[in-house]
């Protein structure tokens, strides 16, 4: 553990203004992975991320899938676990917290556990996650575990800043993918620990002194600009002529291919007459059946019902960018 001042808050009403939390540490050391250094700083700001409606519908939906992963856990190690009560801080500077997901709800062979529950999608695992390493556990020692070097960079960062400011004895894994569940053991690394924390310092006295992130990814370009400024142009350097062309060459593209699947699929509309289905050699290739679908007329309604309409009525606006229409 690097902190020396070890203090305990409430994570109860705990606001999230002015604090590096262990979601964020990795993307402020520049590590690769889901959080952007951008939304980081917005975070330590005070400033929104997203919608509040999203925002709580991505809460919820984690909430749950967390509480899945640490019962899978449960049955996997026998480890009871609970929600922590606390985040732990460093009262030099409290500015830096860190808390788990779950840790044990009591000692397990003299050591104090902690958990992170991850869920990852097929894509994600064969871009960020190594290979699947199987140690020997002194912790879970009849349980499948996993070397947990092998997790994404971000990820990795998280563990060794809750080893920092929590004072854990061993740190786990769970991640949860197309219905396959792994436990990884992550070590702790002091060194890391030791330049996660000094960098962690040097960012904040460099965002109090005036630092901005730059933004890097659309999404993030979306919070920092969700609003045109009506009327205003912006000249393009040759950089952005060349992805110009890239990006009507590549619509061009996709248009051809919309016209030429239009035009397969009208053939074998004619060619299939009444049939359901289509097969070659016994095996099926499409098939082309009647289907039913309910509908509701808006037009009609607010014709009929223009004062209730009304109350029903959202608008939402975004920023969309399109290409001029061509001719031809």
């Amino acid at each position: 553990m690097v902190i020396s001042n070890q203090v305990m808050i409430s994570l109860k009403g705990l606001d999230r203004k002015g604090k590096i939390g262990n979601a964020e540490i990795g993307a402020i050391a520049g590590l690769p992975g889901h959080m952007t250094e951008y939304r980081a700083w917005r975070r330590f700001s005070g400033m929104p991320e997203e919608d509040i409606e999203n925002r709580e519908w991505v809460f919820s939906k984690s909430r749950i899938l967390k509480d899945a992963i640490a019962e899978l856990f449960t049955e996997r190690t026998g480890c009871a676990l609970r929600r922590p009560e606390s985040a732990y801080t460093d009262g030099d500077n409290p500015e830096l917290i860190a808390f788990p997901d779950r840790e044990a709800t009591e000692l397990i062979n003299d050591k104090r556990i902690a958990l992170l529950c991850e869920t990852a999608g097929s894509f994600s695992i064969k871009r960020s996650w190594g290979n699947l390493v199987p140690i020997a556990s002194s912790v879970f020692p009849d349980a499948d575990i996993f070397d947990g070097t092998e997790i994404p960079p971000q990820l990795y960062a998280e563990c060794q800043w809750i080893y920092a400011l929590g004072g854990y004895d061993a740190l786990f894994v769970a991640r949860l993918t197309d219905n396959e569940f792994w436990i990884y053991q992550v070590p702790e690394n002091e060194k890391a620990e030791t330049e996660l924390y000094e960098m962690a310092l040097g960012w904040v006295k460099d965002v109090r002194d005036g630092y901005v992130p730059e933004v890097t990814v659309p999404s993030d370009a979306l919070l920092a600009y969700p609003k045109a400024e009506p009327g205003k142009d912006k000249e393009a350097d040759e950089k952005m002529l060349k992805a110009y062309g890239e990006l009507t060459a590549a619509s061009r593209k996709k248009k051809e291919a919309e016209a030429e699947e239009k035009e397969a699929r009208a053939r074998m509309q004619l060619f299939m007459e009444d049939a359901e289905s289509l097969s070659y050699g016994g095996r099926r290739l499409l098939t082309y059946r009647n289907e039913r679908r309910s509908g509701f007329d808006l037009k009609g309604f607010r014709a009929d019902y223009p004062d209730i309409a009304e109350d029903y009525t959202t608008v939402t606006e975004t920023r969309t960018l399109r290409l001029p229409r061509t001719r031809g």
